[in-house]
């Protein structure tokens, strides 16, 4: 994690895709989050968001390690997951054993109403999701990000 002088800060860090890192990786951004002072609803929300993207990877993606960015701007934070796919054929058994059949699909639409941002790139391999949240300044009011 680096903090520069403009209240810049961003931290990278690197899961395995397997159920057990979800629990890492939200304690992990907690951590952080509060630790730059970042804290109550909008970083629980925050954890949420990035728990269900990295939820996501695993059961959708899997094929390689996890990686979370997070960066704090001035007006902003944004989240950013990025996933391997697995090759054609090398899904782990588990794997089947976690899907819920009866699960909708309503993880990217609480994301979206989370988030000011979301935008999901892929390039047949990867995928790339990337998120923001407004963050309240000195005066009460809201910065809307102008882009991720």
């Amino acid at each position: 994690m680096k903090t520069h002088a403009n209240l810049t800060s961003t931290a990278e860090w690197h899961f395995d895709p397997s159920p057990g890192q979800l629990p890492a990786a939200r304690h992990t951004l907690r951590d952080w989050l509060y630790g730059i002072g970042f804290t109550g609803k909008a970083a629980e929300d925050a954890i949420l968001v990035a728990s269900e993207l990295i939820s996501n990877g695993v059961l959708h993606d899997g094929g390689g390690e996890i990686v979370l960015r997070a960066e704090l701007e001035p007006g902003q934070l944004c989240l950013e997951v990025v996933t391997i796919d697995h090759p054609p054929g090398a899904r782990p058994p588990w794997l089947e054993l976690l899907r819920d059949p009866l699960e909708g699909g309503l993880g990217l639409q609480i994301v979206e109403a989370l988030t000011c941002h979301l935008a999901i790139d892929t390039d047949g391999a990867s995928r790339r999701v990337s998120c923001a949240f407004p963050v309240k300044v000195p005066g009460g009011e809201k910065l809307r990000p102008n882009s991720v």
